[in-house]
């Protein structure tokens, strides 16, 4: 049988071996945390319906081999302002594909330099133009059809032939090793991962907060790790009605925790 667990905005999925739907004992939990603070032997206590104590008993690292990025040094410049469709048309020189394909919805990039389209802009498509420029639909409104400034776009992993978005939750962090010449090495802060299909071709990408660069776009791409905290726990688990869309309260953390972290289940 498999419970819910959730602590401070997290999702934590957990197996339990159930005796009957009253009773049982809860064994065994995984969480991938974007490597945010867990270490062996933190604990946490269940309250409640529920008591003892959880503990971690393993810390391992989940790493996937990059198949490109899309790097944010060249100028990128407005070209269109469309108020009407709320498009902008932008110059990305040798990476219009790359932006137009990759870009996906709930990515961000701000707009620096115009007389009156200054700010932070959520895409809802993007499309390419060509091999030097692509388009974006963004929700917001356009101040002004007067196309000027430099858009400054979130730099891009991308993933071929895999889809890998639930290890990297949004708004998190990540560690990219073995990029050539160590150039893009280093941990980046994120926006969010999406799993799309292009071309009958499963994909991820993931974009780096803005102002996080990505400054070589050579092979080796590199590798982009994650942290995932397995946690054994010794927890009974009291009371009724506990199925597989049950749901515990774990409000006291140690370490304390962030949100906004995505399941990963371990089996009982």
């Amino acid at each position: 049988m498999v419970g819910i667990v959730r602590t401070k905005g997290r999702n934590l999925v957990s197996a339990f071996n159930a005796s009957s739907a009253v009773s049982g004992s809860l064994i065994a939990l995984a969480v991938v945390a974007g490597g945010t603070g867990w270490a062996i032997n933190d604990t946490f206590t269940v309250p409640g319906g529920t008591s003892g104590v959880g503990k971690v008993s393993a810390i391992t690292t989940y790493t996937t081999a990059i198949d490109g990025v899309a790097q944010t040094t060249n100028i990128q410049d407005i070209t269109i302002a469309n108020i009407l469709t709320k498009t902008f048309t932008i110059s990305a020189p040798s990476q219009g594909t790359l932006y137009g394909e990759l870009l996906q919805a709930g990515f961000q990039f701000s707009i620096v330099g115009s007389i009156a389209n200054n700010g932070t802009y959520t895409i809802v498509s993007a499309s390419v133009v060509d091999t030097n420029t692509f388009s974006v639909v963004v929700s917001q409104s356009i101040p002004s059809a007067i196309a000027d400034g430099t858009a400054n776009l979130p730099g891009l992993l991308y993933f071929q032939s895999e889809h890998v978005a639930v290890n990297f939750p949004p708004n998190g962090t990540l560690t990219i090793s073995g990029s050539a010449s160590g150039t893009n090495d280093g941990t980046k802060a994120y926006q969010s991962a999406v799993d799309f299909v292009l071309s009958a071709v499963n994909i991820t990408v993931i974009a780096l907060n803005l102002g996080v660069p990505l400054t070589n776009a050579a092979s080796p791409y590199g590798n982009a790790s994650n942290t995932t905290v397995a946690e054994t726990l010794s927890v009974s688990v009291a009371g009724t009605g506990y199925t597989s869309a049950s749901s515990v309260d774990v409000t006291a953390v140690s370490p304390s925790v962030g949100a906004g972290l995505v399941v990963n289940t371990t089996a009982a």
